[in-house]
């Protein structure tokens, strides 16, 4: 296939792509909006939260608190973890604010849709990668000092993941809602 003919098919999937069909998709617009609204506060929330623990995670790891346990460099990485992470959300914030149901096309919705949840699966895995790293680096720091702990913070953490996913199907409930048609 050469170019002149790409051009061709591309222009012509553009057209039936453009192309009104007789049965118009609208959205359930209060439904949207209160999804929308949802996503948006977990963002700013999770935003905020990341932020903060950022801060506290560095001046700890200035201040050399507990350095035995906990040494200053998985603090500094569980910071810089925790920036991205911020920032990242932060962004996904502003991204799921330029979603609007009443005057996007359905199409440029479930676009915009499609992109949001792509990017949330793709920071959710790289936060889930590096976080990975620091337990395992920290449950190896742990282990000579004392195994109790570990044992304890392994509990620890295992709540947290069940707590976690019960939060992840009310985000998948609400991206859902957030192209619930009527």
């Amino acid at each position: 296939m050469n170019l002149d003919e790409l051009k061709k098919n591309m222009s012509l999937l553009d057209d039936v792509l453009e192309q009104k069909t007789s049965d118009t998709l609208t959205f359930d617009r209060p439904k949207c909006n209160a999804a929308q609204a949802r996503i948006s506060a977990h963002y700013r929330r999770t935003a905020a939260i990341c932020s903060i623990l950022s801060v506290v995670f560095f001046a700890a790891g200035m201040g050399g608190v507990n350095e035995v346990i906990f040494p200053n460099s998985l603090k500094f990485y569980l910071s810089a973890i925790l920036v991205a992470a911020g920032i990242w959300y932060a962004f996904l914030y502003h991204k799921v604010g330029k979603i609007n149901v009443a005057t996007d096309t359905p199409m440029c919705t479930m676009r915009k849709v499609a992109w949001l949840r792509f990017g949330t699966l793709a920071g959710e895995f790289i936060l889930s990668i590096n976080f990975a790293i620091f337990f395992t680096l920290l449950f190896s720091n742990l282990w000579e000092l004392s195994h109790y702990k570990v044992w304890l913070m392994a509990g620890a953490l295992v709540v947290a993941v069940i707590y976690d996913s019960t939060k992840l199907l009310k985000l998948i409930r609400d991206f859902r809602d957030l192209t619930a048609a009527d």
